[in-house]
């Protein structure tokens, strides 16, 4: 990091017709610390995706007290935030790890009188699944997800592109491109 400072500085002082920067440590250390903010500020490696294809399954089962009465889902807003890191080595990169940090819900449910005839009311869903990263808890009625990735997952452009709710077992699973 130094390094890039003291380049970086050198580039100011040829730009500067050659003049002499003088700097106390207190201001390379103000310098870099600005620097190293500015780098991580906003995680290169994170990324958040909306996601149209979203398929939700077990609704009787989160609005128990409508029983097996008809549910539709009407709306969906869901994006997944996902992150990527590299174990680098001196001859190359090792190993890409793709991963889900957390996958935000947002869904209109209506629900159907018991005659099957006319939406009797609409319910809200609002959840965010970012306890477990992606293992199940052993508590009871907690959410978790799954990320399912293929084996050609780095073949081609890396995105999620469907989620998978199951309201009955509170999973999210993430398939990705």
């Amino acid at each position: 990091m130094l390094i890039f400072i003291y380049s970086k500085l050198a580039t100011l002082k040829a730009i500067y017709n050659m003049k002499k920067i003088i700097l106390k440590e207190s201001q390379l250390v103000d310098i870099t610390e600005r620097v190293i903010k500015e780098q991580f500020s906003g995680d290169p490696n994170a990324f958040t995706t909306d996601v149209k294809d979203v398929s939700i399954y077990g609704l009787n089962k989160y609005f128990t007290e409508y029983g097996d009465r008809d549910m539709d889902v009407v709306y969906t807003n869901c994006y997944v935030k996902w992150r990527y890191d590299m174990d680098i080595r001196s001859w190359g990169i090792k190993d890409v790890s793709v991963y889900t940090t957390s996958v935000v819900i947002n869904a209109t449910v209506e629900i159907y009188d018991e005659d099957y005839t006319k939406v009797e009311v609409e319910k809200e869903i609002e959840l965010v699944v970012d306890e477990m990263g992606g293992f199940s808890s052993d508590k009871e009625g907690e959410w978790s997800y799954e990320d399912e990735m293929s084996d050609d997952l780095f073949s081609h452009s890396v995105f999620p592109t469907d989620l998978e709710i199951d309201m009955e077992t509170k999973t999210v699973h993430v398939r990705w491109n």
